[in-house]
């Protein structure tokens, strides 16, 4: 099978032995190794650089202030490790066994890697996708703690970008509190969600690439990379595009970037895609646009830009549309948005615009009440923090925008106790998960065969669902078990 998927056994073999040589036998030395440099990328957050000197003839100089914010981007980091490492979810879930399946018997590397998937191309997705199936046995702890690397990246470029430093301290803290909204914790345990994250990083890299006047290397960089990520990556170029020219920039020093990045774009979202075991159109844009729009879909605008603030449930929709409503109609209000005042707005507020764009994407191609989903609140995150820096630039506003304040820190710590968010979630999913690895493995000990094991785990890893094929399922656990790949390399290792 693996002949097949390569195509040279001699690279097989070489990449079989590296994969020993850095993960079998090496597994927790990875393991510290991964977090004790997570932990130096967090000193330039935690420590303050311009006070951290050591100076060679006195130690005692050593100065490592530690400010309230920094101090909660720790907490947040260090609280979703410690879930991630000592209540780790090894088995996937619902639509990471999509990509599974395609990954391993839908066609070449070069087809697959370019093949979109619904109005995704997910490209730099799969990329870490076959470096875990290569080098790390295809674990869903490699997409952990990327993960957790990704959020931690973002909260630097965050910190450190100039439109973060005019806020004051307690502002900050909202700031961050909004970033690790726990609705999103489900990105740090189900790989497919690797997207959202990898997204919001492209975002946080564009923000702190506004510090410079110039166009620098961050720049084609952000610009290449979000398209990649997902589909509602687009924003970022077509935000630099329009910024640019209600600038009235010359565009010779951008414009061939943001075209390649177009271009790339609708490639990766026109190449064909695999269906089964066969090669089909992909589904155009126009076509999902039809499926999924409707006129509810306009109010689903208002449900997604406040999405992190109800659990993913029909039940609690009329929460997210409320506070919406009142935002939106909040920013129109005051900023009176006629065309030069919109042009001003457009260029202060990036991240305003970004998320409100990212969406009314979503409501063009998703149908109610998906907007509540928790793969959403990405979008929701980003027009949140913009909706903060807003707020806290108007004058004479205090009265609101302490109440503000107290409702975003409340949704924070109340949403880490919610059903279907923070803890619970991950507990449920880390129940489920063990309850199929304690059953595959008595099967392995006793050599017994999958046959009730699979059939629970079908009902359990899709939540009762049958919409992914259970004979594509029962072929990919076939295959991890027989190359010791993902959660059966952990129950074979135990």
């Amino acid at each position: 099978m693996l002949d097949k998927i390569i195509g040279n056994e001699k690279i097989i073999r070489a990449i079989n032995e590296l994969s020993t040589l850095m993960y079998e036998k090496n597994f927790y030395l990875f393991t510290l190794f991964f977090i004790f440099f997570s932990y130096l990328i967090l000193t330039k957050i935690v420590f303050n650089a311009t006070n951290f000197k050591i100076s060679a003839f006195n130690l005692n100089s050593v100065n490592l202030p530690i400010s309230k914010v920094s101090a909660f981007i720790l907490f947040n980091i260090v609280t979703i490790l410690l879930l991630v490492f000592l209540f780790p979810i090894q088995v996937p879930f619902v639509d990471d066994w999509l990509f599974l399946n395609n990954k391993f018997f839908n066609g070449s590397f070069y087809k697959s890697l370019l093949a979109p998937e619904g109005n995704h191309s997910y490209f730099l997705y799969k990329i870490f996708n076959y470096i875990n199936f290569y080098f790390f046995n295809f674990t869903q702890g490699f997409f952990s703690y990327l993960s957790i690397a990704l959020i931690t990246l973002t909260s630097y470029f965050f910190y450190q970008s100039h439109l973060i430093k005019r806020l004051k301290t307690n502002e900050k803290i909202i700031f961050f509190a909004i970033l690790f909204a726990p609705k999103q914790i489900i990105d740090f345990t189900q790989s497919v969600n690797l997207i959202w994250l990898i997204y919001l990083f492209f975002v946080a890299l564009f923000i702190y690439s506004l510090n410079f006047r110039k166009m620098n290397l961050i720049s084609p960089f952000t610009i290449l990379g979000s398209p990649l990520s997902i589909g509602s990556g687009i924003t970022v170029p077509f935000y630099i595009l329009l910024s640019n020219f209600l600038l009235g920039h010359r565009a010779r020093n951008y414009l061939h970037v943001i075209i390649s990045a177009l271009s790339i774009f609708l490639i990766l979202n026109i190449f064909p895609k695999f269906d089964e075991y066969s090669i089909v159109p992909s589904v155009s844009l126009y076509n999902e646009f039809i499926t999924h729009f409707s006129i509810i879909n306009l109010l689903g605008l208002f449900v997604v830009v406040a999405n992190i603030y109800s659990p993913p449930h029909f039940y609690f929709s009329f929460f997210p549309l409320l506070i919406g409503l009142i935002q939106i109609g909040f920013i129109v209000y005051i900023e009176k948005l006629t065309f030069y005042n919109l042009k001003i707005f457009f260029l202060k507020n990036p991240l305003l615009i970004l998320g409100f764009s990212g969406s009314i994407l979503i409501i063009l191609f998703r149908s109610f009440p998906d907007f509540l989903a928790s793969r959403y609140s990405t979008i929701s995150i980003i027009f949140q923090l913009g909706f903060l820096i807003w707020l806290c630039n108007l004058k004479n506003m205090s009265l609101i925008k302490n109440l503000f304040l107290k409702i975003s820190l409340f949704f924070y710590l109340f949403s880490w106790f919610l059903p279907y968010e923070g803890l619970h979630t991950h507990f449920s999913k880390y129940v489920r998960s063990s309850s199929v690895e304690l059953c595959y493995k008595k099967a392995i000990d006793t050599d017994l065969n999958f046959e009730e094991c699979n059939n629970n785990s079908y009902q359990i890893l899709f939540y009762g669902g049958s919409w992914f094929d259970k004979e594509k399922f029962l072929e990919t656990i076939d295959f991890l078990y027989a190359n010791n790949l993902n959660f059966f390399f952990h129950i074979k290792d135990k």
